[in-house]
């Protein structure tokens, strides 16, 4: 139904309703006149058929999804800024760095700001200056813009975290189908659910009633494929809920709900290679660095158990490795079991000789 036609099948249409021996080849004054208007049909027939596109959630995006979705009130999470803690070292700790001070990552080039006067040697917040997860960082290469003999080395203190990208279209269709699958009740499951998902970060959520008893609801929550969150992300979702200690309807909970927000606990996994070969021409680092970047990934992924044999074709699969002896996840030729509540963290890979 809207195919876009060709500029040939529209001319070739016209030329066909024009009933006079004018001269209609290529060049000719005709032939170019009806190639004009054949372009702009063309423009008009894409026009309608995204302006028709634009009028589905399933096909919609950018604005006109989010037109769809605040039908329904449901509005696009807008992301957020990440924050951590850095401390100035320097010799004169009466030296005052005033609010709004720039510094950057010398790795990303990112740049944050800081929230509060400090002094030398004195821990001071920073807030990213823009929002966004690529702002996350645990480097501690950080540099002020504008230079200041006073301050000898930054030191970050606490990891740079809690930045979010703003919602995809994706993720808010996901989320709006789940919303209009689930109607809001009066404090069902997915009502807990839906709310957790409701805060920006949250990806995953999962709610057990009557978990501590009668009255009580566990909502469990997590980022992209269950990836773990904060403390500060866990605490904003518990607000919104419920906060802590009451039940009262302060927050989205109904009057009489106890509700305990909580992530996934980490679980550590160690990894042992034994006598790990690459291909030739290949920099070990460089393939260990890959390696450990896929492991990540799948354990990211993992839902209720890591298996054992999966990992094995992870690593023989990933970049540059030729082969290895044998392998163990937790000293162990075994698959892990998860609980519900459970994922597993890479905590170390550890190459060695074979026994």
């Amino acid at each position: 139904m809207f195919d876009i036609q060709t500029e040939q099948e529209i001319k070739d249409r016209i030329f066909k309703n024009i009933k006079s021996d004018l001269d209609k080849s290529e060049g000719s004054i005709l032939n170019d006149i009806v190639s004009a208007i054949a372009v702009e049909i063309i423009n008009n027939q894409i026009f309608f058929k995204n302006g028709f596109l634009s009028s589905f959630v399933e096909t919609a995006k950018g604005e006109f999804l989010d037109l769809r979705c605040k039908e329904h009130g449901v509005y696009r999470k807008q992301g957020e800024k990440a924050k951590g803690e850095v401390i100035f070292r320097g010799d004169n700790e009466e030296y005052i760095i005033p609010k709004d001070t720039i510094i950057i990552n010398n790795n990303t080039n990112l740049k944050y700001i800081t929230l509060e006067d400090t002094k030398i040697n004195q821990i001071c917040s920073v807030i990213s200056e823009n929002i966004g997860a690529l702002y996350n960082t645990s480097n501690p290469n950080f540099n002020l813009i504008k230079q200041d003999s006073n301050i000898k080395l930054i030191e970050l203190n606490k990891e740079i975290s809690g930045g979010e990208n703003i919602e995809s279209d994706e993720d808010l269709r996901k989320r709006l189908y789940f919303i209009v699958a689930h109607p809001e009740g009066v404090g069902t499951v997915t009502d807990y659910e839906r709310w957790a998902l409701e805060v920006d970060g949250v990806k995953i959520a999962k709610a057990f009633p009557c978990f501590y008893g009668n009255g009580t609801v566990k909502v469990i929550v997590g980022g992209e494929y269950g990836s773990v969150l904060d403390d500060e992300l866990v605490r904003k979702v518990q607000d919104y809920i419920c906060p802590l200690g009451e039940k009262y309807g302060q927050g989205k909970a109904p009057i009489g709900s106890t509700v305990t927000v909580t992530t996934f606990d980490e679980i550590p996994i160690s990894i042992r290679i034994e006598e790990l070969k690459i291909e030739d021409t290949y920099n070990l680092d460089i393939v260990k660095l890959k390696l450990e970047e896929n492991i990540r990934e799948y354990l990211l992924k993992a839902r209720d158990v890591i298996i054992y044999h999966e990992i094995i074709g992870i690593v023989i699969g990933s970049y540059g490795v030729k082969d290895f002896k044998q392998l163990l996840v937790n000293g162990l030729k075994e698959n892990i079991t998860l609980n519900f509540d459970e994922k597993g963290i890479l905590e170390e890979i550890v190459y060695a000789e074979y026994k």
